[in-house]
């Protein structure tokens, strides 16, 4: 049963693929409605097809039991339990790390029949391509190599060491808000440095443990890389290095304030803690999203910028209000501008704003309805709509 139902989710992950090569084959800028269900329907013919063999086998299954020989199927998941077994205990040959490479490879290149988009060409000419290839060759070793330190393995995928390291850094949280609580003329009680110092040790460690158990390539994801950098620029370099040295006050003052970062931290809870499991769809949400919404801060600039010279053209180089300090402190120069701008699509006192324009030009109103209908009614809820 078990073999059968490894040959079954073999094929119906070879479905998806088949599925997913067929959505992509349609042109996206020529694609028609017919096309997309032609697509859908054969991905859908194809699934159907995969699950039909696993009740085939199913079948076969049965059959073959009665007369005490293996079906194909059973053989073929047998041989493949076997194959995961034997990885788990010897290493990777040459040749199979050649076809995991090959794999890697066909993921992240485009099918046949599409163009090489910029950025596929910006990641290949600069050797971002070949990272991303060798760090997935190295977490599938990882993954079916034996690891090199068991212990650290074991350490690193226990739930008591996640849940002692989110602990710890809830309380390192309360501490960083204790030290902010003090003015620089304070004097600080002598246990909050200390404290500071053995938090970086343990985080620290904790570190090189997760690099040990994973290799390098942990490094490479997001939410690690983001604690590589809280563990070593706010932690190591500001706690043991730049204090003990009495660096500048005014950098070490900027650079501290990236302590308070470690509270992000306690994001990874949220992935291991059954009750906060909602804030943690919640989380991934607003993570998928930033690409969206940096593309649409885009557009709010552009359309900011277009406006604010308008603004500045028409209204703060007017004679009307040349001698007006209200208008020329809002409007006198672009950064302003496209600040005041800003504050009216966002709603925000826009009305003190406006209303003492509109008392002496009645004419620029219809600057400001425009401005506010495409700006804070139109583009506001269009970026409203598109995150959710």
């Amino acid at each position: 049963e078990t073999a059968a139902a490894l040959e079954g989710l073999r094929a119906l992950h070879e479905a998806e693929l088949q599925g997913r090569r067929l959505r992509l084959r349609i042109p996206r800028p020529q694609t028609s409605i017919v096309r997309l269900v032609g697509g859908a329907l054969e991905a859908a013919r194809v699934c159907a097809c995969a699950r039909g063999r696993v009740e085939e086998d199913d079948e076969d299954f049965e059959d073959d039991d009665s007369d005490g020989e293996d079906s194909p199927s059973l053989a073929r998941g047998r041989s493949r339990m076997g194959l995961v077994k034997s990885k788990q205990n010897s290493k990777l040959s040459v040749e199979e790390l050649l076809e995991i490479r090959e794999d890697i490879l066909l993921e992240l290149t485009p099918l046949p029949g599409f163009s090489e988009s910029p950025w596929f060409r910006f990641q290949r000419w600069t050797g971002i391509l070949e990272l991303r290839i060798r760090t997935g060759l190295k977490q599938r070793r990882i993954n079916l190599e034996p690891p090199v330190w068991p212990l650290f393995r074991d350490i690193d995928r226990s739930l008591t060491f996640e849940i002692f390291i989110a602990c710890l850094i809830i309380l390192n949280g309360g501490t960083l808000l204790m030290d902010l609580m003090y003015r620089e003329d304070e004097q600080k009680p002598s246990s909050l440095p200390l404290l500071e110092g053995l938090f970086v040790l343990v985080f620290l460690l904790e570190w090189n443990i997760r690099i040990m158990s994973n290799s390098w390539a942990w490094v490479f994801d997001p939410m690690n890389a983001f604690d590589t950098f809280v563990v070593w620029v706010p932690g190591v370099l500001t706690t043991w290095i730049l204090i003990p040295l009495d660096f500048d006050a005014d950098v070490l003052r900027k650079i501290s304030v990236l302590r308070v970062l470690r509270i992000g931290r306690i994001i990874r809870a949220f992935r291991i803690v059954p009750e906060l499991a909602s804030l943690w769809t919640f989380v991934c949400g607003m993570m998928s999203c930033m690409r969206l919404i940096f593309w649409m801060g885009v557009i709010i600039s552009a359309i900011l910028f277009i406006f604010a010279v308008g603004a500045r053209e028409a209204i703060a180089k007017s004679t009307i209000f040349a001698e007006d300090d209200l208008v020329q402190s809002h409007f006198g120069d672009l950064g302003s501008s496209m600040f005041t701008l800003f504050q009216i699509m966002t709603f925000d006192s826009w009305s003190q704003i406006v209303r003492p324009i509109l008392y002496r030009n009645v004419a620029a109103g219809a600057f400001f309805v425009f401005f506010i209908g495409i700006a804070g009614i139109v583009l506001m809820n269009l970026m409203t709509a598109v995150v959710l």
